[in-house]
């Protein structure tokens, strides 16, 4: 089916002023969190230099070391101090990818008239199958950094195909294998639907950054609507099985 994401687009945030409560709170709740964890793995980092610097210092200094001796002991700290604060905001995304697939889920069922977006609907999402959202989350952040290394536009051919995995997993009640299959059909079925609501939600993404303060907030909750109603266009809703009679 042919997919209109600028339609689609203006139909999200008229959903968003009309339901803001539950998605005003995930999006203050997301930025909060994000932006503590961030400044608190940058000020351990610091504080491990500074730990390992400022003795390093004294101690050249006490033993009649030359300051190119206190520097190079600084700049060997460093070597040790810079990995960790890498490796740690390497944590940031996997975690900020999980918290976001909680959301979206939520926000499927908001968009098929189930049930609002609230924090508890984001947590149940997040306990119920926390295996299976590692184990998709592990294989999108791998295939994107896989698209990073082919200059960025790789993105668009590693990731794109596991976009809505996720959804796929908990609208189809499947297994992560089969939901892993069932996105990559639907990506060969239908690639320029998938397309066009990755470029849509990067654009986005890319202006809703340089807004101060609002633009971050609020990127969260336009995003998982129109992903959760792109997601339904393309995928719409099963059918329900049907039940014997006197079941």
């Amino acid at each position: 089916m042919k997919l209109d994401p600028l339609a689609l687009l203006g139909t999200a945030i008229n959903h968003l002023k009309a339901n803001p409560e539950g998605h005003v709170i995930i999006a203050v709740t997301q930025f909060v969190l994000v932006n503590m964890m961030t400044f608190a793995f940058i000020f351990c980092g610091m504080c491990g230099g500074l730990f390992l610097a400022v003795p390093a210092s004294i101690a050249a200094a006490g033993s009649g070391g030359s300051p190119e001796d206190a520097e190079a002991l600084i700049a060997l700290s460093s070597l040790v101090v810079y990995p960790l604060i890498f490796g740690a905001m390497m944590l940031i995304l996997p975690i900020v990818m999980m918290l976001y697939v909680g959301y979206q889920c939520a926000t499927l069922d908001e968009v098929d008239g189930k049930e609002k977006v609230n924090l508890a609907k984001v947590g149940s999402v997040l306990v119920s199958a926390v295996g299976a959202i590692i184990a998709i989350t592990l294989l999108q952040c791998g295939a994107s950094l896989v698209g990073v290394m082919l200059c960025y536009v790789g993105v668009f051919i590693t990731a794109l195909p596991f976009k809505w995995a996720h959804l796929i997993r908990y609208d189809r009640k499947v297994g992560t294998m089969d939901a892993l299959g069932l996105a990559w059909d639907g990506f060969m079925a239908n690639p320029t639907a998938h397309f066009a609501a990755m470029a849509v939600e990067v654009v986005l993404s890319m202006v809703l950054a340089y807004i101060p303060l609002i633009g971050p907030m609020i990127m969260w909750p336009v995003l998982a609507i129109f992903d959760a109603m792109a997601y339904r266009e393309v995928y719409p809703q099963a059918a329900p099985t049907p039940q014997p009679i006197g079941s």
